[in-house]
């Protein structure tokens, strides 16, 4: 059964921005500066600029930790339905009791202790010891920068390079054997001073965020229920509180950004139109993650950053969690058997029983004009000027506000009375 998950709802469309929760219908909220060539209404049309996303960059392994990783449970991790190469990178040391299927590559910085079967399909490598008790297999090289040794049989079906000494007890098969060269530096970007700083990129969003031109206020409590429609842009909420249900329709690319912490996020508080992604982007903590992407989505759609260091809980259920998530300071944790279509990059990892990863790799936002392109600011969402007419909605100001010559509420948005 699909987790239901609650989050410390944070819309609300009150009194104070003319929206009323009675009596009324919202309509076009998120769409106002949406219009064609010509200026008419086209909600397709768009010269909404995609916001920025770093997860690209971020998300280029299917798991990455920064700390040691230590496993009871089973590990099986490979590549997703767009057949990307899934990459395991782990800063520390890798122990693990059950058994490892990785197809795909592995990076354990600092040793590798397998005490069950460990199967790589292409590269291993780590800069200490590798040892293990039972079959240990790598499908391209073997390099360590200690020694090599096992009880069990060992298969290397490209080349075994040591620095240290070798011993095996129970067979092996090596293609061939090669010089050990020590790697530029661990695998995953976990380095403080210059791992992707979430606060501050909710912090810099207070300032330069889509809000104004989409009729919403940045700070509001969430009161009954409510469904608001976000298109192509960036967001910031701050003021979060947990009175009444709010749930989000993303339609477009969207940045989320939200100061402080929140318990959970699930499908019952957003959902993802087709080729929709959301770039949630959370400054504190959140305890909770639960489905957010329906059966018919991709992982690629979600991505959650999480700037707080406290645990992180992966909770499905039997079903598949499908995203992204980004905490270089917190715990992820998952309960039973796991299934995961997207990355994870954490602190540590941490559960009992079954994870399965199956790697899909973010792609850039398509739709709407990337950020610099035609030379618009990342949050202008106006059409750009081709010395025609004044686009209807632009007010003729230069304020900045993106429509209106208020900022109250932009011609097209708003609430209308049903």
């Amino acid at each position: 059964m699909a987790a239901i998950m609650t989050i410390r709802p944070f819309l609300s469309l009150v009194s104070a921005f003319g929206l009323a929760l009675s009596g009324a219908a919202c309509t076009g909220i998120g769409e106002a500066s949406r219009t064609g060539p010509a200026g008419d209404p086209d909600p397709g049309a768009a010269y909404a600029v995609c916001p920025e996303s770093p997860a690209p960059e971020l998300f280029d392994h299917a798991l990455c930790l920064c700390e040691d990783f230590a496993e009871v449970g089973q590990l099986v991790v490979g590549p997703g339905a767009d057949g990307d190469a899934a990459r395991v990178g782990i800063n520390g040391a890798m122990s693990v009791v059950n058994q490892t299927i990785i197809d795909g590559s592995l990076f354990a910085n600092l040793g590798i202790n397998a005490v069950a079967e460990l199967s790589v399909g292409d590269d291993t490598l780590t800069t200490g010891d590798a040892t293990w008790v039972g079959d240990m297999s790598v499908g391209g090289d073997l390099a360590a920068g200690g020694d090599v040794g096992g009880v069990g049989y060992l298969s290397v079906g490209d080349t075994l390079r040591v620095a240290g000494t070798t011993s095996f007890l129970g067979g092996s098969d090596v293609t061939a054997k090669g010089p050990y060269s020590a790697p530029a530096g661990p695998p995953c970007g976990c380095d403080p001073a210059t791992f992707f700083d979430v606060g501050a990129a909710v912090t810099a969003a207070a300032d330069d965020n889509d809000n104004a031109a989409a009729g919403l206020p940045t700070s509001i409590a969430s009161i009954g229920d409510t469904e608001v429609t976000l298109a192509t842009g960036s967001y910031y909420f701050d003021g979060v509180t947990t009175v009444g249900r709010t749930r989000f329709v993303i339609d477009g690319a969207v940045a989320l950004y939200i100061d402080g912490a929140i318990e959970t996020v699930g499908q019952e508080l957003f959902s993802l139109a087709d080729g929709a992604t959301l770039d949630l982007y959370v400054s504190g903590a959140v305890a909770t993650v639960g489905q957010v992407v329906s059966d018919t989505g991709a992982g690629s759609q979600f991505r959650l950053y999480v700037g707080g260091d406290d645990p992180v809980l992966v909770s499905v259920g039997q079903q598949i969690f499908r995203g992204n998530i980004y905490a270089p300071t917190a715990q992820v944790a998952y309960v039973g058997d796991t299934t995961i279509d997207g990355a994870l990059f954490a602190r540590n990892l941490a559960g009992v029983g079954r994870l399965n990863i199956n790697y899909a790799s973010p792609d850039a936002p398509e739709g709407c004009t990337p950020p610099g392109d035609g030379g618009d600011d990342p949050g202008d969402t106006t059409p750009p000027d081709d010395g025609g007419d004044t686009p209807p909605g632009d007010g003729g100001g230069d304020d900045g506000d993106n429509g209106g010559d208020d900022g109250d509420t932009p011609p097209g948005g708003g609430c209308s009375p049903e």
